[in-house]
């Protein structure tokens, strides 16, 4: 059924039918041409999904979870994930999906050859914190791993992953932006060790990061 014809059903046949595609998109067997078709049709109606509709997926979606079926209920979060829609998960969930993320870019960060394999990790972290607000568990590492691999290390910076990281810290809440600052100056921290020990660092993290909380009216002191 095209999307057209989908838009044309009432309610009831919609949600029926919006399950079923979540259904064939967290089959482990489903090729993964029809999972992104199952996503293009989902993405062309998310607008119009009711209460009703939404809760049909949380439901189905711990299920999943209830059950034990990893492979179903990962690639369940998956479908949240690409349609925008991780909002209606749980805190749990949400932070679960956003440590990964983290934790992921971190690890190409600090691994070989870094600055040439950043670039989709960030882009995968700048999607997800477009989404919402960041979970309040996981904030202080998403800042810390944003801001370190913007400013680089001594080695320099991963330009193509730049734009990247630079969008992700001008939409940074005020809470985030005391957070970069409070890292910034403490001594023992990954941010403190590269803004005090390498010029270049510290140049990048003075140019870039403190518009952003002079952009906020923020006006710490800098005790660098």
């Amino acid at each position: 059924m095209g999307k057209t014809r989908l838009s044309e059903t009432h309610d009831a046949q919609r949600q029926m039918l919006i399950g079923m595609i979540h259904g064939i998109y967290c089959d482990p067997n489903t090729s993964e041409p029809a999972r992104l078709n199952a996503l293009d049709i989902c993405d062309a109606l998310k607008g119009g999904f009711t209460s009703a509709l939404r809760a049909d997926l949380i439901n189905k979606h711990s299920e999943y979870a209830a059950k034990g079926d990893e492979p179903r209920h990962t690639a369940s979060l998956q479908f949240f994930e690409k349609l925008g829609l991780l909002g209606l998960l749980n805190e749990s969930e949400q932070h679960a999906v956003f440590y990964r993320a983290i934790d992921r870019l971190w690890g190409v960060h600090n691994g070989m050859n870094n600055f040439y394999n950043e670039l989709p990790f960030a882009e995968r972290l700048l999607e997800l914190s477009r989404q919402g607000a960041v979970p309040e568990t996981v904030q202080e590492h998403f800042v810390q791993v944003v801001v370190c691999c913007n400013v680089g290390n001594g080695y320099g910076v991963s330009w193509s992953a730049a734009p990247s990281y630079e969008q992700i810290i001008r939409a940074f809440s005020p809470r985030e932006i005391a957070t970069m600052i409070r890292l910034a100056v403490t001594k023992d921290s990954t941010l403190g060790r590269r803004v005090s020990s390498f010029p270049s660092c510290r140049e990048r993290f003075t140019v870039k990061e403190t518009g952003e909380w002079a952009r906020q009216g923020l006006t710490p002191e800098w005790p660098l």
